[in-house]
């Protein structure tokens, strides 16, 4: 099975109330249309995910839209079309027939009408959409034909290992994995699709929990590898239930999210000693995972991991839901299993019922904290009347002078998650203020989140 995105529409204009309008316009009618400011902000979205068709305001400070045109096709040769937004006198089309050569399909003069927008729009998706859709079904199949996942385990599930090596977030896993080209149902499509995979998709068309609760009905058992947000996740499922969750980034490499590294979670409680714990990874670790090596030394106890574990995994499942853009892929079969000291098997409906109250608390978060580049002061002399301990040590962090959200992140013990909240509830109450937006994505955008460089402790 294969699914794919609608058409995906971003929309470049300086205006607030054109973006405003477009975007509405065009996501009424079934489009998923994104509007950015700039053409800066057009460069940096299309190198993250290609749009299906471009709308560019022809004059905009700063870089115009020919000035954009022009980039975009040069550093992406197989750019999408483009029609341009020209205002009433404007003959740039006809002064530069060269445009033409450069994926502008058609234009549209301001202003213009609903009927008129859609109108242009929906016969560009027709007339050049055939060729773009069967792209889509190949970046996909591309995509997942790259994701890692773990080999089948010759040898039985032991005591002897638990979770993840030192500081990775994901088991050692090939780089690649094969296709095929026999018989295959991609060729429905005319595309091979990934070897041994019972479901492939795109969480913009199927969102992942309804892919898991599926899951958790059928009883299955395998490793469903998700590609979403920057990182890739592996969820180990065994009777529907999820025995273990990772994630890495792209590359293979850990997760340079510190915050998510199971260091992290023995580090910030205080249940393992920084200084200790770098002392622990930089000694050889002989293949003994950080996990049995803490238990081994004594530093924490089968109860602290279970615990530990059931936290990240928690974690994870929210980062997991919080990407909107996405492929997935399910490869079936209890041999894909991790080997797991300590797998209680977390219901799926609790995860997911905990990951959306979470994302449901991001978004009234969001409303005080809009993005991890906002900035923020303290509001006059520090005032911790009231305050509880972590909301005192954030007041403190701020105290030095302005920091952007993801600085404070970084410097204090708490998850991302936690020093939000404490911002936010900060905010509220008056204690500090925010002087800058930062990027404008969102605390639960495609891209939310915090990139830092992991602590060695971690």
């Amino acid at each position: 099975m294969v699914v794919t995105a609608p058409t995906r529409i971003l929309v470049v204009d300086d205006s607030p109330t054109i973006r405003r309008v477009v975007s509405s316009v065009l996501q009424r009618a079934g489009f998923d249309a994104v509007a950015v400011a700039s053409g800066e902000a057009a460069l940096q979205g299309c190198a993250v995910e290609m749009p299906g068709l471009l709308l560019v305001d022809a004059t905009m400070p700063g870089m115009s839209g020919v000035e954009l045109i022009t980039r975009l096709v040069d550093e992406h040769p197989d750019a999408p079309p483009i029609l341009l937004l020209c205002t009433r006198g404007d003959d740039l089309a006809a002064h530069d027939p060269s445009l033409r050569g450069r994926g502008v399909v058609d234009t549209i003069t301001k202003p213009f009408s609903p009927e008129a927008l859609l109108a242009v729009v929906q016969h560009t998706v027709e007339k050049h959409g055939a060729a773009r859709a069967t792209a889509e079904h190949t970046r996909v199949i591309a995509t997942l034909a790259q994701i890692p996942v773990a080999e089948p385990r010759s040898r039985p599930r032991s005591p002897a290992h638990d979770f993840d090596d030192d500081e990775k977030t994901a088991p050692a896993v090939p780089r690649t994995m094969p296709t095929t080209t026999t018989s295959n149902p991609g060729q429905a499509i005319g595309v091979s699709l990934p070897s041994g995979f019972a479901l492939i998709g795109d969480l913009a068309v199927i969102a992942l929990p309804e892919v898991l609760q599926l899951l958790k009905f059928q009883s299955h058992t395998g490793l469903l590898a998700v590609d979403a947000g920057g990182l890739r996740f592996q969820v180990a499922l065994e009777g529907g239930a999820v025995v273990a969750l990772t994630a890495a980034e792209r590359d293979g490499a850990p997760t340079r999210r510190a915050e998510l590294l199971l260091g992290h979670y023995f580090v910030a409680p205080g249940l393992v000693d920084e200084t200790a714990l770098e002392v622990l990874l930089a000694t050889p670790s002989l293949g003994r995972p950080l996990g049995e090596r803490l238990l081994a030394s004594g530093q924490i106890s089968a109860d602290d991991l279970r615990r530990t574990l059931g936290e990240q995994v928690q974690d994870l499942m929210v980062e997991l839901l919080r990407a909107r853009r996405g492929v997935f892929a399910l490869r079936p079969g209890a041999d894909l299993l991790p080997p797991l000291v300590v797998s209680p098997g977390w219901a799926i409906d609790g995860l997911l019922f905990e990951a959306l109250r979470r994302i449901d608390e991001w978004g009234v978060i969001e409303t005080e904290v809009p993005s991890f580049d906002a900035c923020f002061v303290v509001r006059g002399a520090p005032d911790e009347t009231g305050l509880s301990a972590d909301e005192r040590a954030v007041l403190l962090l701020l105290a030095s002078g302005p920091s952007r959200v993801a600085d404070v992140v970084k410097r204090s013990t708490l998850r991302a998650f936690d020093v939000c909240r404490v911002l936010y509830r900060l905010s509220v109450l008056q204690r500090v203020r925010r002087i800058d937006d930062g990027d404008g994505r969102g605390l639960v955008s495609d891209h939310a989140g915090v990139s830092t460089t992991p602590r060695e402790s971690s």
